[in-house]
């Protein structure tokens, strides 16, 4: 699960390089016009390069917390008899979405997992924009699958769609996992290769569904 104190850590990371920000300045008050010049061009370099960085959306598969090899999946309930489904969604769900997923039903349940997913320029300044993004995504999708009869749960989870299913599935082992990604230049997760990466790490079925309700073979 995503937690909201972890901009802190970017705040420190700022905070940091203030310091050394304002540390050069001062040596450059003591060195002269030449220092002024060089310090002008590297601080130029360096906000550029954070700028463009920081404001992107990430991409791929992103996560070092174990994103790589298999996943260990933990025992589910033993008298739990449900068809159980984690989907992640990068959008919120649609009835025709529901439709297309013919293992989803009255007589399944899902967890929904919504990633935080955010630029690092907005992890870094605390903007929470994501998160919001994110709990909107979740609650459309729960009431969607309400009103189909479809009990289910779930929670925002880490801006890493990879990190995000580790943690749902620790959470709530699942007998499948469903990516709900977009269409067009919306549909990042299947062009980064997430849906991938995801069968290849989870030792049960994985699927995804595009923006037009379509389960999306690759």
């Amino acid at each position: 699960m995503l937690h909201r104190d972890q901009p802190a850590t970017y705040a420190i990371i700022l905070t940091l390089v203030g310091a050394v920000v304002i540390g050069s300045v001062l040596w450059a008050f003591s060195v002269g016009p030449a220092a002024w010049v060089a310090l002008g061009a590297v601080v130029a370099v360096v906000v550029g390069t954070v700028l463009v960085i920081g404001a992107r959306r990430p991409r791929g598969v992103i996560s070092t917390g174990g994103s790589l090899g298999t996943f260990d999946m933990p025992q589910r309930p033993s008298d739990d008899a449900e068809h159980r489904v984690l989907m992640v969604t990068d959008r919120p769900v649609s009835p025709a979405d529901v439709a297309s997923l013919p293992t989803v039903g009255p007589e399944s349940r899902v967890f929904v997992v919504a990633p935080a997913v955010s630029s690092r320029m907005a992890r870094w300044t605390g903007d929470e924009q994501a998160y919001s993004e994110a709990e909107g995504r979740l609650h459309d999708t729960i009431e969607v699958l309400t009103t189909a009869g479809i009990g289910s749960t779930g929670h925002v989870g880490a801006h890493d769609p990879l990190q995000a299913t580790d943690d749902g599935l620790r959470e709530f082992p699942a007998d499948e996992v469903v990516y709900v990604v977009g269409v067009g230049a919306e549909a990042q997760w299947l062009e980064d290769g997430v849906v991938e990466a995801a069968r290849a790490r989870y030792p049960i079925p994985v699927s995804a569904i595009d923006g037009t309700g379509v389960r999306v073979q690759r």
